[in-house]
């Protein structure tokens, strides 16, 4: 499965804690791509056309994680990427993502789509079985949340420390 992170250059560091954390949780099987990823292989290739490129990873996404900032909530990107990702042929999951606002504060045509706290680690984890559901890939404990504790991030047995990930409040 493949998944595509929208998010403002920003918020880099958010989409590639997402990228991390679902590689790890999901042991590979979910390919997660985000423009600005600095990886190899990752983000936009220097010289090639980027519309090209990023049309072509929302088409073969089937699920599209939304960063949603105050910063970000309406940016025309974001919103082009979304709306071009639920106007392409196939069905496929999109998920607006809520950092530092409310998820009641994500505008439309995004709250139109259930929103998630990224603050929050029982949503953290709902993303994360809703994707395991749209991959038909079993979590070994798909009700655990995680487990922020003073200085770790847990999450399915594996520790997300410094990824971006952070207790509510």
């Amino acid at each position: 499965m493949r998944g595509l992170v929208s998010h403002t250059q920003s918020e880099a560091g958010l989409a590639g804690a997402w990228k991390d954390l679902l590689t790890a949780v999901f042991d590979g099987a979910i390919q997660v791509w985000y423009s600005s990823d600095l990886d190899e292989g990752g983000g936009v290739r220097a010289g090639l056309d980027w519309r090209e490129q990023l049309n072509a990873r929302i088409a073969e996404s089937q699920a599209i994680l939304a960063i949603q900032t105050p910063e970000s909530s309406g940016r025309p990107w974001i919103m082009w990427e979304c709306g071009r990702a639920s106007g392409v042929k196939e069905e496929r999951q999109l998920i607006p993502i809520a950092y530092g606002m409310g998820k009641d504060d994500v505008v439309s045509p995004l709250s139109s789509y259930q929103a998630c706290s990224g603050e929050q680690r029982r949503e953290v984890g709902r993303v994360c079985e809703a994707l395991a559901d749209l991959a038909a890939f079993l979590l070994e404990d798909p009700d655990a949340p995680p487990v922020f504790g003073a200085e770790r991030v847990l999450f399915n047995g594996r520790d997300f420390t410094g990824w971006g990930f952070h207790p509510p409040g």
